[in-house]
């Protein structure tokens, strides 16, 4: 997909003041967007936002700018020659951010955990900004519909199993700006050590807890979740924001649902237009990740969670 692309670069550098000579590199990962990085004094990232209509693009490049307002560390924005947030390259959107040094996370470590759930605070004491989507793409009402229109027997099965326990009210648990998506892959290690959250697309208003339970899934798939991860990355969340003991109560329904949500992505990514695509990532990891979550209930992981963690009421 990325060589596709490669002819409107020119045109994306011209529209930001760069050099439109300068050396690009695709950046591997992502199904929504293609994305360059531009080799200039500073290196940028070009995304090229495949997936969203301009109106999409520029709500995410808003939150970006947003959030820099606030004092939050991710991706800085570079705006366009002419101030605008976004580029407009084609009829597609583009977003350049500066590129932020470090690696993502592969597996975590009680310190890298710990600071997962400082960062996640600090995201969380950020005010929403205006036009945020008070909503999921992946509801449980379309978490259902979608089982019950996919083909694949196995996949429609599972969701079925787990339905009845993400169809509990959520109402009353505190609500704000959440990442949506705070896998990894999604969080850069800076060399001092500085975790750095990116990839706002699914940004929007939700229970504070529902990032938590994203978090340890994963911690989880990254083959990291243990009692020890856990307990840091509550720790390291609770230095900023207390947690009520209702969200700690609700955190393995929010590791559940965080699993579906992200089984139901993939899966839809996989079979979009009716093609199946095996070489994108497979919803039968989560179930996987979920088959092992019970195994946390008989170690004592959730009973710690839950009681040991819980702030005193």
């Amino acid at each position: 997909m990325h060589a596709d692309f490669e002819p409107k670069i020119a045109q994306a550098l011209s529209v930001y003041g760069l050099d439109v000579g300068l050396k690009s590199t695709p950046l591997a990962g992502g199904t929504a967007n293609v994305s360059f990085v531009v080799h200039a004094a500073e290196p940028v990232i070009l995304t090229f936002c495949v997936d969203l209509a301009p109106h999409q693009a520029h709500r995410i490049a808003g939150l970006l700018h947003h959030l820099s307002q606030h004092d939050f560390t991710t991706n800085q924005l570079r705006p366009t020659q002419t101030g605008n947030l976004t580029g407009l390259i084609d009829g597609i959107p583009v977003i350049a951010k500066y590129f932020v040094d470090g690696t993502t996370l592969q597996h975590v470590d009680i310190n890298q955990a710990h600071g997962m759930g400082v960062a996640l605070a600090q995201l969380h004491q950020v005010p929403v900004p205006p036009g945020t989507p008070t909503d999921h793409d992946m509801s449980p009402t379309a978490i259902a519909s979608l089982a019950q229109s996919a083909s694949n027997t196995d996949f429609s099965t599972w969701i079925a199993g787990i339905m009845p326990s993400l169809r509990e009210s959520t109402e009353s648990l505190p609500s704000g700006l959440v990442h949506g998506d705070l896998l990894p892959d999604n969080i850069i290690e800076a060399p001092d050590k500085t975790l750095i959250l990116i990839d706002f697309e699914e940004a929007r208003v939700h229970p504070f807890v529902f990032d938590i339970g994203m978090a340890l899934l994963g911690l989880s798939h990254a083959n990291s979740l243990s009692l020890k991860t856990t307990q840091a990355l509550l720790s390291g969340y609770r230095t900023v924001r207390a947690l009520t003991l209702a969200e700690t109560q609700d955190l393995p329904r929010q590791f559940t649902y965080s699993a579906a949500i992200t089984a139901c992505w993939r899966y839809e990514i996989s079979h979009r237009g009716g093609v199946h695509k095996p070489h994108l990532r497979d919803w039968r990891d989560m179930q996987r990740v979920l088959e092992e979550s019970r195994q946390w209930l008989t170690s004592g992981v959730l009973k710690h969670r839950t009681e040991a963690i819980a702030p005193e009421v």
